[in-house]
């Protein structure tokens, strides 16, 4: 264990209750440091990711020691399927623990775990400011990663205006009289998953990537169910609408999943939408995108905002989003650094 001083570093352990307790804190104070009503993610999850073993992603977190005093984390994020030339990292480290040096030594850390992993470029994101120059992204370049693309967060507040959904509803039918529409809450069914698949695994060559180098995805049936396993242990729903053509071939799809009802998470987080290229001009995002709204208010009541981020550069899914009332929250950086 790779040791500075009297700081220690070490993977964690997710079968510690009392480690999870204080990793889960740290996290918090850390990731609010800067933005006080930044979305965290919960206990929950960081469980259930952390004790999982196989399937198309791996996670791994570690913990900085000073003495017996856990003063910060890093994880690293990295598929198993594709896109496997590289990996992400994130590391933690409450205010009250900065300027030791924990953060640097925690992201070699990280970085030197992406290399065993075979990996030989690190990505990471974080709050940069409305300025873009605020924020951690004065660390990251003084650690050599430069700026790929900047992000925006934006949250939509629920339940949406009636009269603007209904309105946004109506523009859309009238352009897409030719498709047809599933809502699935839960797993998505064996009977839509190869087309929901279809698109979902061209989510990444289809965004703007910016300076960042993508690949098309490889899932299978095996990990959609291998991921529709993880939202159930960590007690989040999926909720997709799905759109097909004439001929039954799923052509786009909007996702969303919900956060943990017993853990009073109001929040809903958007993981994705994306139209195929040949069908695009026939208002297909917005459809999706309002079914899911409706959907989200129908069947989760209880949820306030609906969180989404988007390449600054993608203007179509951010001229959808504004016109449905998602507003700015933040802006993060997505930085990469060449390993080895």
């Amino acid at each position: 264990m790779p040791t500075i001083g009297d700081l220690t570093i070490r993977p964690v352990d997710p079968w510690d209750e009392h480690e999870m307790d204080v990793l889960q804190d740290l996290y918090v104070e850390a990731q609010r440091a800067e933005v006080p009503d930044s979305r965290v993610y919960s206990r929950a999850d960081s469980v259930a990711l952390l004790r999982r073993t196989g399937g198309p992603t791996s996670y791994h977190a570690f913990a900085a020691l000073a003495g017996d005093t856990m003063v910060g984390q890093v994880w690293t994020v990295a598929g198993t399927t594709d896109n496997v030339h590289r990996g992400r990292l994130w590391a933690w480290v409450p205010p009250r623990h900065g300027r030791r040096g924990v953060g640097t030594a925690l992201v070699r850390h990280g970085e030197q775990h992406l290399i065993d992993l075979g990996r030989r470029t690190a990505l990471t994101q974080t709050w940069i400011g409305a300025d873009g120059v605020s924020g951690y992204r004065p660390f990251a370049e003084r650690l050599g990663y430069s700026l790929a693309q900047t992000h925006v967060e934006r949250r939509q507040q629920l339940p949406m205006d009636e009269a603007r959904l209904a309105r946004l509803e109506a523009e859309a039918t009238a352009h897409t009289a030719a498709y047809t529409f599933h809502v699935v809450v839960g797993p998505i069914p064996a009977e839509l998953a190869p087309g929901y698949l279809g698109v979902y695994n061209l989510l990444d060559i289809e965004s703007p990537g910016g300076d960042v180098e993508h690949e098309e995805g490889r899932w299978t049936a095996a990990e959609l169910a291998d991921q529709d396993e993880e939202l159930s242990e960590q007690g989040r729903t999926r909720v997709t609408v799905l759109a097909s053509d004439a001929t039954g071939v799923v052509v786009a799809y909007s996702c969303a999943v919900t956060g943990p009802a017993d853990l009073d998470d109001p929040v809903v987080d958007q993981r994705g939408t994306l139209v195929l290229r040949e069908h695009r001009g026939h208002r297909l995002g917005l459809a999706v995108k309002c079914r899911l709204t409706r959907a989200l208010q129908e069947r989760f009541p209880d949820r306030t905002y609906v969180r989404t981020t988007n390449a600054e550069t993608n203007a179509p899914m951010v001229a959808i989003n504004e016109a449905m009332g998602f507003e700015v929250h933040s802006v993060e950086g997505e930085f990469q650094h060449r390993l080895g």
